[in-house]
Formats: C-alpha cells, structure tokens, sequence
C-alpha cells in the first residue's frame, strides 16, 4: 500500500501488506504502530506550524501561510528510495 493515513492503510497492515503512508499535519507516533521495517513513512518533522500538543499536531484551521509544505516538502526522491527498501525486504 502506498498512500495517506487513512483506514485502508490500516486494513492493508492488518492483512499483511507492506505499507509507504504520508503524514502531514500529524505526528505518525500516534497513528502508526507498526514496525518501519515493514511499514515506512513519509513525514517532515519539526515543523512550527505543529503547535498543538507539544509539536504533534498542526493547529492551522486554513494552511494559508504555510500552503502545505507539511506534504509539498516531501522528497518524492525519498519516498522513491522508502518503496524500493520495502520492495527488497520482501
């Protein structure tokens, strides 16, 4: 599975799928209790915008300012180089 967080993402996990999931404007610590070996992800950590929760949640009602770099700024280089090592850990 390759995509955001979302419910199929969970389904593919439970059925065994390995998994490349998206975070943006959370933390994957809280809804990402897999093992990375088999489930990576992309996130951009640190990001000032997170504000809510000691840095773990985004707390802009509109991403004006910001315009989405919690996902823009995400390596499509990188998660290129996340798939092919969950591809060769098969």
């Amino acid at each position: 599975y390759v995509g955001n967080d979302s419910g199929p993402k969970h389904v593919a996990a439970a059925v065994g799928c390995k998994t490349l999931t998206f975070f943006g404007p959370e933390d994957p610590v809280e809804w990402h209790p897999y093992q990375e070996s088999d489930h990576q992800v992309m996130f951009l950590p640190g990001l000032a915008c997170r504000a809510e929760d000691d840095g773990r949640w985004c707390s802009l009602q509109s991403c004006v300012e910001e315009k989405h770099r919690c996902m823009v700024d995400l390596q499509p280089e990188a998660a290129v180089q996340a798939l092919q090592k969950l591809i060769g850990s098969s």
